[in-house]
């Protein structure tokens, strides 16, 4: 629907509308809603021709039939209730995508005046809290009216073939519960309205609060922050206090409705009982009977409150949608093209609100082509308002902004904005990856093209730190030191390792295992390093007593780069930055290299002996 047709049409087709694309699951819905209210109307009153007919004559065979097909039938009303679950609320899911969709359309299509004059919390709240209650609506209302009303003229209808004078009991009292609903529905339609104005302004009041958090901790401002936050919050604790007072009243109304009609029908049935006008069978059907009406009964209890979330979240949503932008391209609106990019303006006036301040004052400007300007000016002087006329962001009050000669409110938007680059006073990453917001200019652009525009950006310069001679000497020492500390452990290990290898290995077994020899050497040595962790000088030590012990120089070259570039540990580390795919390839091509410079280094290592 187009914005004419948001201000033109009523709330309850705006309401339909929506239906329409999804209407063969909302007629699935209501057919097995159907089906579960004639299977809740049948069943009392098959137990009543069964206390009649079969158990006086004895027939047991056809009652316990008759009960098998009951038990069937319940079989089938939970299929679907099962299908009311689901497939209703796929409807609902789809009837409120199908909003948002609309409503973040519009809103992107809304010029800047209006978020000025709005805050970002409380456009928040009519994407959020206010689609729910109106999608709760969508789903629910219809299903559970419908259930309700079957149910209830049906009893009614049944009642009547029973006691009709019993029957009129239960039709007197009806009146009287739907005159309590409507007005009690109206005043919670009030109430819900408020709440949802002041949880408007509480989510405002939050994203304001957290989106300035640097600037309150910059002005040490904690409290007075704590004192606004505390004095929305108390608006909206009592605007739901209020809400839920009203939804109080509304539910002891229906509970006192559900006890009147159970003492009224017991009461009245008693009394015919007396009068020969009634018996017990009869009086046990109307029991069921009105045990069905309190199902029906809460349905539409909760159905007057959720109208009333529902109603006020969708007159909100349709003051939203009836919004037209202030900004709209002319009916002859023309591309522009061919851009030399001229700016110029002429005697341009313009406030932001009727009755403001003037931000400028009759300003002429003319930017030629390829001509840089720098606008300077004090704060609040209109440098960021000026820039903001030429994309067409705000219209001026009197005057004229062009480019290349055109008018800008005679060219379309979307050509004039595509063809203005503007680097924002205030930069605002989306949340996406860095690539897509470089990218967010030009929606087809490359990697390379991205990596060149980062390129582009230049250089940061670092300064670093002046320092005395002292001082460089105090930082050279520190830096020797944090070393050695982080190397020690590794060296006193291997030191270690080495010295029991030297003293306790026999030399003829290490030249068995390890040595030139031995075609397996290399890749045992290549495996024993995976799942030891130490620093490269960590293992000189064992790499020299190896070597002199007579292991292969290519089998202790092996040994000593697969512990540093394949440690197990280090393995666990890159598994959580880098795919199990590509961490084999890794795996598997530094493996691969380890152990051929090894068989290459053990096959000319006796040439250099």
């Amino acid at each position: 629907m187009t914005t004419r047709q948001f201000q033109e049409s009523s709330a309850l087709r705006i309401f339909l509308s929506y239906f329409k694309p999804h209407r063969k699951l909302f007629f699935l819905d209501m057919c097995c809603a159907l089906m579960i209210a004639v299977i809740d109307l049948a069943f009392p009153y098959v137990s009543r021709w069964c206390m009649y007919q079969l158990l006086p004559e004895s027939a047991y065979r056809t009652f316990f039939a008759v009960m098998a097909v009951v038990f069937c039938a319940y079989i089938l009303r939970s299929v679907f209730t099962y299908i009311i679950c689901y497939y209703g609320h796929t409807f609902g899911i789809l009837v409120e995508a199908d909003i948002r969709r609309d409503l973040f359309r519009h809103m992107q299509e809304l010029s800047f005046d209006y978020y000025d004059r709005n805050r970002t919390g409380q456009l928040m709240s009519r994407l959020t809290a206010d689609l729910f209650d109106i999608t709760e609506l969508a789903h629910h209302g219809p299903e559970d009216i419908f259930i309700s009303s079957v149910t209830i003229i049906g009893a009614i209808a049944v009642l009547f073939t029973v006691q009709w004078r019993l029957a009129l009991v239960v039709c007197c009292i009806i009146p009287v519960f739907l005159l309590v609903v409507m007005y009690r529905r109206r005043q919670m339609s009030q109430a819900s309205r408020a709440a949802k104005q002041k949880t408007g302004a509480i989510n405002a009041e939050i994203e304001s609060g957290l989106s300035g958090v640097r600037t309150t901790k910059a002005f040490a401002n904690e409290a007075e922050q704590q004192r606004r936050f505390d004095g929305a919050n108390e608006v909206f604790k009592t605007s739901k206090r209020n809400f839920h007072k009203e939804m109080g009243f509304f539910n002891a109304s229906m509970e006192l409705f559900i006890s009147l009609l159970s003492v009224a029908v017991i009461a009245a049935g008693g009394w015919l009982i007396m009068k020969n006008r009634l018996n017990y069978i009869d009086l046990i059907t109307f029991s069921l009977y009105i045990t069905t009406f309190i199902s029906p009964v809460r349905k539409l209890a909760n159905f007057a409150e959720m109208f009333s979330n529902g109603f006020a979240g969708l007159h909100r949503f349709i003051e939203l949608m009836a919004t037209e932008p202030t900004i709209q391209d002319a009916p002859d609106a023309v591309d522009l093209t061919d851009v030399r990019g001229e700016v110029a303006l002429n005697h341009v006036t313009f406030s932001y609100d009727n009755g403001s301040p003037e931000v400028l004052h009759g300003v002429d400007l003319t930017v030629r082509a390829g001509e840089t300007v720098a606008i300077v000016g004090p704060s609040g002087g209109g440098k960021s308002t000026l820039c903001q006329l030429v994309p067409r962001f705000y219209d001026p009050d009197s005057g004229t902004v062009s480019v290349d000669g055109h008018d800008v409110r005679c060219l379309t938007q979307h050509s004039l904005r595509r063809s203005i680059g503007i680097v924002q006073q205030d930069v605002f990453l989306f949340a996406d990856t860095i690539a897509n917001n470089i990218r967010y200019g030009r929606a087809d652009a490359t990697m390379e093209e991205i990596r060149e525009a980062a390129r582009q950006i230049g250089s940061v310069d670092l300064q670093s730190p002046t320092l005395s001679t002292a001082g460089r000497l105090d930082y050279a020492k520190n830096q020797v030191l944090s070393t050695v500390r982080k190397v020690a452990p590794y060296v006193l290990v291997g030191v270690a390792i080495g010295a029991a290898i030297h003293n306790f290995i026999p030399q003829a077994f290490v030249e068995r295992v390890l040595g030139c020899g031995q075609w397996y050497a290399v890749p045992l040595a290549t495996l024993v390093g995976v799942p030891m962790y130490a620093d490269i000088f960590g293992t000189i030590p064992i790499a020299e007593s190896l070597y002199a012990k007579g292991a292969g120089l290519g089998t202790v070259l092996a040994f000593m780069m697969a512990v540093t570039a394949l440690s197990l540990p280090s393995l666990v580390m890159l598994r959580k930055a880098v795919k199990p795919k590509l961490l084999a390839v890794f795996t598997g091509i530094v493996t691969v290299g380890i152990m051929g410079i090894g068989f290459l280094f053990n096959l000319v290592g006796p040439l250099f002996a």
